[in-house]
């Protein structure tokens, strides 16, 4: 929950944090997410952009990427792998 912080700060620190979890793992981690992608927003709460995130995650952490965007909920789970 990103209560009120700034969502340019918020996503930094998910960043740092996804780069932290992927160095003490052993082959991979898995994050969920609420999609961008959504008819309703509430503010209080954090949506990440898929594209952003497959964008720095390709980058900065690794190309081994699963995405699974199929149910029903207005979230994403990504695997990322070593």
């Amino acid at each position: 929950m990103k209560n009120s912080i700034h969502e340019t700060y918020w996503k930094k620190y998910v960043f740092k944090v996804i780069k932290k979890m992927f160095l003490s793992c052993k082959c991979g981690i898995g994050l969920n997410f609420l999609t961008f992608d959504t008819t309703f927003r509430e503010k209080k709460l954090f949506y990440m952009s898929l594209d952003e995130l497959v964008k720095f995650l390709r980058k900065k952490i690794s190309k081994k990427i699963v995405i699974n965007h199929d149910y029903d909920l207005w979230e994403f789970t990504v695997f990322i792998y070593k």
